[in-house]
C-alpha cells in the first residue's frame, strides 16, 4: 500500500511540475506576444504622428504664404508680382531661420 501511495505522490508531483512548466512557458509566450504587439502599435502611432506633424506644417506654410501675400497686396498694392513676392518671402524666411529666429 505504501508503494502505491508513494507512486501516486510522485506521479502527482511530476504532473504538477509539468503543469507549472507549461504554465510558465505559456505566460512567457504571452508576454512576448504582448510586448511585440505593443512595439508594433507604438511604431505605427509614431509614424502617424510624424505624418500628422508634416501635414500640419505644410498647411501652416501654405496658410502663412497666403496671409503674407494678402497683407502685402493690401499694403504694397500691385507693386510686386506674386512670383517676386514669393521669392522675397522665402529669402526672408531662410534668413530668419539662419539667424535662429524660429528656435525657442
Amino acid at each position: 500500500m505504501r508503494d502505491v501511495s508513494e507512486d501516486m505522490k510522485e506521479e502527482v508531483v511530476a504532473e504538477f511540475e509539468e503543469f507549472t512548466d507549461s504554465l510558465e512557458k505559456s505566460t512567457f509566450d504571452s508576454e512576448k506576444l504582448v510586448e511585440e504587439q505593443t512595439r508594433k502599435e507604438y511604431e505605427e502611432l509614431r509614424h502617424k504622428m510624424k505624418e500628422y506633424e508634416r501635414n500640419k506644417l505644410e498647411k501652416i506654410d501654405s496658410n502663412m504664404l497666403r496671409i503674407i501675400a494678402r497683407v502685402s497686396k493690401q499694403v504694397i498694392g500691385d507693386a510686386l508680382s506674386m512670383e517676386k513676392h514669393a521669392d522675397l518671402v522665402m529669402k526672408s524666411l531662410q534668413e530668419a531661420q539662419e539667424e535662429s529666429l524660429f528656435n525657442d
